[in-house]
């Protein structure tokens, strides 16, 4: 949503924008609460392939996989993108140096390769302290 309000405020919905955080919380809800539900039934380490190949059959479940797979990578590229156009700007507002935001966005990616090489752990830690700070 972060990504998304500054576009919706200035060129789409105007002051419906807060409207959108009611609706994505509606939609997260019942998404929770099926899952939870699910998850009782479905004992599987295989995320939403393991849900939907239960409920719909294994072509289904594969074809989720692979879209969910894509969905996430279209996902990171958009929040590197974020990333990089707002490092950029706070860089240049804060510090007066204008850093290109192709350094930023692989300072960005490198910053995630490191965190995921030191599995979950480590990303977890640091999480808490930014979030704190935060």
């Amino acid at each position: 949503m972060s990504g998304n309000v500054p576009i919706s405020v200035g060129y789409g919905v105007g002051t419906g924008t807060p409207a959108t955080y009611i609706w994505a919380t509606v939609i997260l809800s019942v998404f929770a609460v099926a899952y939870v539900t699910m998850a009782r039934y479905v004992t599987s380490t295989a995320a939403f392939y393991g849900f939907i190949s239960r409920g719909l059959g294994r072509v289904f479940g594969l074809g989720t996989g692979y879209m969910v797979t894509f969905s996430y990578i279209v996902f990171e590229a958009s929040i590197i993108g974020i990333f990089a156009y707002f490092g950029q700007l706070a860089f240049k507002d804060q510090l007066g140096l204008d850093v290109n935001w192709v350094v930023i966005a692989l300072s960005g990616l490198i910053l995630i390769g490191v965190l995921t090489y030191f599995e979950i752990s480590m990303a977890a830690k640091i999480l808490t302290l930014l979030l704190a700070t935060e």
